[in-house]
C-alpha cells in the first residue's frame, strides 16, 4: 500500500518525461512485475526472488522521491530518511527469505512491514506537500 500511495504522489510532482524520471519508472514497473509473479510462492520457492524484486521497486520509488526533491531541502531530508528505513526494511525481507520457515520468515516480513508503515513517523515527513486535485482526479 505504501509503494502505491508513494507512487500515486509521486505522478503529481516530477515530468513523466524526463529522462532520468522515465527509466527510474520503467525500472520501477518491471520490478514490480516480477513481484507479482512472485507472490504466489513469496513464503516458498520465490521467496527470495520477491524480496529483491520488491527492494528494487522500493529503491526506484527512493530515487523519484530523490528527484522530486531536488529543490526542496526540507524534502530531501526527509527523503533521505525515508531511504535509511527503506533500506532496513528491505533489509529485513532478504534476511526473513533466508529462512525456510514460514512462521519465521512471516514475522521477520512483518516486522518489516511494521517498520515501512512507520516510516514517516520515525524519520520525518516534513516537506510533503500534497495535491488534492491529482488523487481526485485518479481516484475518480
Amino acid at each position: 500500500m505504501v509503494v502505491v500511495v508513494g507512487y500515486a504522489w509521486l505522478t503529481s510532482v516530477v515530468d513523466p518525461e524526463e529522462g532520468a524520471v522515465r527509466f527510474a519508472i520503467f525500472a520501477a514497473m518491471a520490478a514490480l512485475l516480477v513481484v507479482a509473479l512472485c507472490v504466489p510462492e513469496a513464503f516458498g520457492d520465490s521467496r527470495m526472488l520477491f524480496a529483491g524484486a520488491y527492494t528494487g521497486v522500493r529503491f526506484g520509488q527512493i530515487a523519484l522521491f530523490v528527484l522530486a526533491s531536488r529543490d526542496e531541502p526540507e524534502l530531501r531530508s526527509s527523503v533521505k530518511g525515508l531511504a535509511g528505513g527503506t533500506a532496513v526494511g528491505c533489509g529485513l525481507l532478504i534476511v526473513g527469505a533466508l529462512f525456510e520457515n514460514d512462521t519465521l520468515q512471516a514475522a521477520i516480513w512483518s516486522v518489516a512491514l511494521l517498520l515501512d508503515m512507520a516510516e514517516p513517523f520515525l524519520f520525518g515527513s516534513e516537506g510533503w506537500k500534497l495535491r488534492p486535485s491529482h488523487f481526485a482526479e485518479r481516484t475518480g
